[in-house]
Parts: structure tokens; C-alpha cells; sequence
């Protein structure tokens, strides 16, 4: 018997359940608690961000200077 695949396929419906309980428990509280996170510390982030990249770049004048 072929393997049908189709939306009346019980095992499509069995999935589509699970990825549905999936994205409950892990996508609305982890993705968006992240994007949340992310919004709230930017500043905070880029500035780290910006701080590094100048130490990075105070490293190799460094070196070039040796």
C-alpha cells in the first residue's frame, strides 16, 4: 500500500497535532520571550557589540605596531 500524503492522512493529522503542541509549549514562550529580551537590552547590546569591535580593533593596531 502506498503512502499517501494528504490532509486525511490520520498520521498528517497526528503530526500536525504535535507540531501544534510543539509550538505552543516552546514557540510562544521561548522565540518570543527571546524577541522580548532582544527588544528590551538593544541598546545594551549594541553598545557591548561596539565596545568589542573597538577592543578588537585596538588588539590588531597593537600587533601592527610590534
Amino acid at each position: 500500500m502506498p503512502f499517501i500524503s494528504d490532509d486525511t492522512n490520520p498520521s498528517t493529522i497526528i503530526t500536525r497535532l504535535q507540531l501544534s503542541d510543539v509550538y505552543t509549549e516552546l514557540y510562544i514562550p521561548v522565540i518570543l520571550s527571546w524577541r522580548q529580551y532582544v527588544e528590551e537590552n538593544k541598546n545594551r547590546i549594541y553598545g557591548q557589540l561596539f565596545v568589542d569591535q573597538k577592543l578588537q580593533a585596538q588588539k590588531k593596531e597593537v600587533n601592527t605596531e610590534q
